[in-house]
């Protein structure tokens, strides 16, 4: 059974629109070279300039490191026409040129409106402010009890347990990944702690049958890229 289309529809029902991004992770480079530090600040005040200019050009729309060891170093999230496009943007990212970084990229399904109204402000003022932020994003990862399918009776019950904690302005962003065999689909939550982050996913019908686990991280983010709960105040 291929359950991620299914899965796809269900948690666009929520917004009024849906849009399908291009969600890439940025992972170290493996066994990168040891590079002395004046190389390495140039290199990342390069990769900086090169996201700041994609942000200009209406692609990137929401990016940011990661300080969760063990995981990828950040996110890129851009609006694209293929993952091959993607792709290209990425790797003319300096760090990636000099093989600091590698990119991962997927199709992800999420309700539309990634990137307000920081990407308009910008197209007005490329200097507009904005405020970073610090929010736990989960990535739901696929188990072995996954690949014989998912009862529609769980997807059902996933897609509930999504309806309320959007519901009570506790999701800023989520989606599923439409082309990952590993990944079930990624959930961007409101500020908490990640121990709170844990404990409030792993109620997730999905996890609590064995269907995925859990993958938590710390995401830095423009605050103004993510869209704001329906419970948030403007």
């Amino acid at each position: 059974m291929n359950w991620a289309l299914p899965l796809c529809l269900l948690l666009a029902l929520p917004a009024l629109h849906a849009e399908q991004y291009c969600f890439g992770f940025l992972n170290a480079f493996p066994n990168r070279a040891d590079l002395p530090k004046d190389q390495l600040d140039q290199i990342q005040s390069a990769h900086l300039a090169h996201m700041t200019k994609m942000a200009l050009q209406g692609h990137l729309l929401a990016a940011g490191p990661i300080p969760t060891p063990g995981g990828p170093r950040g996110i890129v999230i851009y609006r694209c026409q293929s993952i091959d496009q993607a792709v290209a943007w990425t790797s003319q990212d300096p760090a990636v040129v000099n093989k600091r970084l590698l990119i991962d990229m997927h199709l992800w399904n999420a309700p539309a409106g990634l990137g307000e109204p920081l990407s308009t402000a910008l197209k007005s003022d490329p200097a507009a402010k904005y405020t970073m932020v610090q929010l736990p994003l989960i990535i739901l990862r696929k188990t072995p009890k996954a690949a014989a399918g998912i009862p529609e009776s769980a997807l059902k019950s996933h897609f509930d347990f999504y309806t309320r904690l959007n519901a009570q302005g506790k999701v800023r962003i989520a989606g599923p990944f439409i082309d990952s065999p590993s990944i079930v689909g990624v959930f961007v939550l409101s500020a908490m702690t990640l121990d709170e982050a844990k404990t409030l996913m792993a109620a997730d019908p999905l996890v609590a049958a064995g269907y995925a686990t859990l993958e938590p991280h710390m995401w830095f983010v423009t605050g103004e890229s993510i869209p704001k709960p329906p419970t948030a105040a403007p």
